[in-house]
């Protein structure tokens, strides 16, 4: 995300290389992302989201198989939580 803040050009062209759009998409999106979504990052993730991202992994991974959002641990706020505290975060916003 700090890249992405500082560097708008790298940024686009990192994007460029997974996603087909025309030229202006490319902006459009970067400025939209940022200004309506890049204040959230440092928050717990969707629960429907990642079952559904789970669910998809273990039609090709059999690690993935079985599992869950609590057996993987991944809403366990205390790694943010420790982010926060940290300043980390108001660092990378300067």
């Amino acid at each position: 995300m700090y890249l992405a803040r500082k560097d708008r050009t790298l940024t686009i062209q990192t994007i460029k290389k997974y996603i087909r759009a025309d030229d202006e998409v490319y902006g459009i999106g970067y400025d939209y992302f940022l200004g309506n979504h890049a204040e959230g990052l440092l928050s717990m993730p969707d629960r429907k989201g990642l079952e559904f991202v789970i669910a998809q992994l273990a039609k090709t991974n059999p690690k993935a198989k079985g599992q869950t959002d609590e057996s993987l641990r991944l809403l366990e706020p205390s790694i943010l939580d420790e982010i926060r505290k940290s300043g980390f975060i108001d660092k990378a916003r300067r």
